[in-house]
């Protein structure tokens, strides 16, 4: 096995096991909330896709760049940039959600922020 070779045997073994990490991450969300810490930042993820959730993970949790995870997964650079674009516009909807949710509440009469409060609460139990 040249150097070349086991270089990337050990990335691999390496990626592999961030991706235990966050496999176990994902499946006991008490994890998740001690991981990551932010209520927000949890509520944002939760709403994203696995594969979005996974290339925000690898990037800006575990620090990997996008060349090293384009080399993971085997494809261009310029793919991997494409792929984690999509994760950041993702996320951008998501926010961009919520502030526009907000703002609207923000604006609502008294009488039209019950109705809504008493829907979600009816929504809620059932």
């Amino acid at each position: 096995m040249g150097r070349s070779s086991s270089v990337k045997k050990n990335f691999i073994e390496f990626v592999t096991s961030y991706e235990e990490i966050y496999d176990e991450i994902e499946s006991n969300r008490s994890l998740v909330d001690e991981y990551f810490e932010d209520d927000y930042l949890i509520s944002i993820l939760s709403r994203l896709s696995y594969k979005d959730r996974k290339v925000l993970f690898f990037k800006y949790k575990a620090g990997f760049t996008l060349q090293e995870m384009a080399d993971y997964i085997n494809v261009s650079c310029s793919r991997m940039s494409q792929i984690h674009t999509k994760a950041i516009r993702s996320a951008r909807i998501v926010i961009e959600a919520d502030l526009a949710a907000e703002y609207l509440f923000s604006n609502m009469s008294q009488k039209d922020r019950a109705v809504k409060q008493k829907m979600e609460e009816i929504i809620r139990q059932s």
